[in-house]
């Protein structure tokens, strides 16, 4: 009888103990991501680059198995290591793509789906077709990505058309695959720009150093204008029409 009790006793705290044992075993399927995306220097074959960040980012990237196959898509060469965290690794590797005439472009941001395109491939019309619309603020927050956007820029002290003129001799102007697109939106106060962030982002830039100077030209033609009329209101003054 004893004997019987020691074993149900054995059977209840095995019982008792196997949960515990099974809760206290790691779960791969809830490890954490990585918190930095690593790059050894050496060569790196580009689909393992891109299945990296897909992975890093917690994205789907699709891609054409035919645009790898060309034999000159060389492996990326690293001199140096890279430690990159998200923001980082994307602005990376994205320019790592551009040197090779590829852009990430977005599909479905909400669900994390984007797509590679080959810039000289037969589906490079739709890069421009699915640019990210953004404030002029967060394109130059993101002044280092290599994905197409679009914003409308204001502007207090040039015309657009004025501004227009003065980008076209520094942005490569192409409504395809790259390049800088300017647009109006329908008056003298605002642009719209369209392209890849950088480009963007250098745009915006310039337009902001144009309308800052306009502005101090400005200021300058109004101080003049008001020290003319305080001479003039001197020269007629009491007295002085006698």
């Amino acid at each position: 009888m004893k004997l019987f009790q020691s074993i149900a006793a054995c059977l209840i705290a095995g019982a008792t103990i196997l949960p515990n044992a099974l809760e206290s075993q790691p779960n791969d399927a809830t490890l954490p991501t990585p918190q930095k995306f690593v790059l050894e220097a050496g060569p790196h074959d580009a689909i393992d680059v891109l299945n990296q960040l897909a992975n890093f980012l917690q994205r789907n990237i699709l891609w054409n198995e035919q645009d790898f196959s060309n034999p000159g898509m060389q492996p990326f060469t690293l001199q140096n290591r890279v430690e990159l965290d998200p923001r980082g690794a994307e602005a990376f590797v994205g320019q790592l793509f551009y040197t090779r005439n590829f852009a990430f472009v977005p599909l479905d941001v909400g669900r994390g789906l984007w797509q590679l395109i080959n810039m000289q491939g037969s589906q490079r019309g739709e890069i421009m077709s699915r640019p990210l619309t953004m404030s002029a603020e967060k394109v130059l927050a993101n002044a280092d990505m290599y994905y197409p956007v679009r914003c409308t820029v204001p502007l207090k002290h040039i015309r657009a058309m004025t501004a227009t003129t003065t980008l076209r001799p520094f942005f490569h102007s192409s409504g395809s695959s790259g390049g800088l697109v300017v647009g109006n939106v329908g008056n003298e106060d605002a642009l719209l720009l369209q392209g890849f962030a950088n480009q963007v982002a250098g745009a915006i830039e310039l337009l902001r150093s144009i309308d800052a100077g306009r502005a101090q030209e400005v200021s300058r033609f109004e101080d003049r204008l008001q020290k003319i009329e305080a001479r003039i209101q001197l020269l007629e003054g009491p007295g002085r029409g006698r």
